[in-house]
């Protein structure tokens, strides 16, 4: 038996890819970490600072933050005021501190680089992205669009201001922002999968998916990918497919609960009242969502 509209699932935050520091090369760090850099190994004590710089690079690239961290302080000690790597170093280091959690300290080392250098576009992406963390929304789209500023081609600050929109559910400046930077880079992934929400967002359901499955192409095992197209398949009330797309989210990422109770939703909504509990019943042994689940199933 089919659920009425109003029940249907929507998207979460959780479904959809969040902003990320813009490096200097315009590359998304965070989106796309990819193997193990070279200068992995530990510079010596009496290394340079530019072996420092480039090791805390290096870390950051490879997603281990506490060596990051502490490869920037090392910098920070070393480095004369006024050299051109200076706000670059507090920039990342405020990434790395992000990352480890330590969001004021990461903001006061943004701000930091921004006093030194007002066109340093790592520290306005970053600290936008730290403001966002702290449900600053509008800080963090003034940060965002200061950057887009600076660099007005660049496809991934584009995106950020888009992630942050669609966070102020302005799904209108979401969509704009999403396409911009789809334009400037059009294999910029993520941002077909966000579009893809923020035009669920507006009821574009039919639009919607042909974006999510043009990021199916593109990543084809990206669990977000799989989420969002079950949710905006069922709000097509395309059950069969909707129901593909969720066990295959769950495939791929066992231990998101949400996606156990959305599944459950949609096997409902197709008749299949056993599958529904079924599904609700792992959801429960596996100690995720047990409270909505217990709900649900009763």
């Amino acid at each position: 038996m089919e659920q009425p509209e109003q029940s249907l699932p929507v998207s979460g935050e959780g479904d959809v890819y969040e902003p990320s520091l813009c490096l200097d090369d315009d590359s998304l760090l965070g989106m796309t970490l990819s193997g193990v850099p070279d200068e992995t190994s530990t510079p010596s004590p009496g290394a340079s600072m530019h072996d420092w710089f480039n090791h805390g690079l290096a870390m950051l690239k490879s997603a281990r933050w506490g060596s990051s961290r502490d490869a920037f302080f090392k910098v920070q000690s070393q480095i004369p005021s006024g050299d051109p790597l200076e706000a670059r170093c507090y920039a990342l280091r405020g990434y790395a501190t992000a990352k480890l959690g330590r969001t004021d300290e990461a903001i006061e080392a943004y701000q930091d680089s921004i006093r030194i250098d007002d066109g340093a576009i790592e520290a306005w992406s970053g600290l936008a992205c730290a403001l966002l963390d702290q449900s600053q929304l509008q800080k963090a789209l003034e940060a965002a669009l200061q950057a887009t500023q600076i660099r007005p081609e660049n496809a991934p600050l584009r995106y950020n201001v888009g992630n942050i929109l669609l966070r102020l559910e302005d799904y209108h400046g979401a969509l704009a922002a999403f396409r911009e930077a789809i334009k400037r880079d059009p294999g910029l992934y993520p941002a077909y999968v966000n579009l893809g929400v923020a035009l669920a967002g507006q009821g574009a359901y039919a639009e919607s998916i042909e974006q999510l499955d043009y990021a199916h192409i593109l990543e084809p095992n990206a669990r977000r990918v799989h989420t969002n197209r079950g949710i905006v398949l069922a709000r097509l009330k395309r059950w069969d497919e909707s129901a593909e797309a969720l066990s295959r989210s769950i495939e791929l990422s066992p231990k998101i609960g949400r996606t156990y109770i959305v599944l459950s939703i949609v096997e409902r909504c197709r008749g299949n009242t056993l599958g529904a509990m079924s599904i609700l019943n792992k959801c429960i042994d596996m100690d995720l969502e047990k409270p909505r689940a217990f709900h649900n199933l009763g």
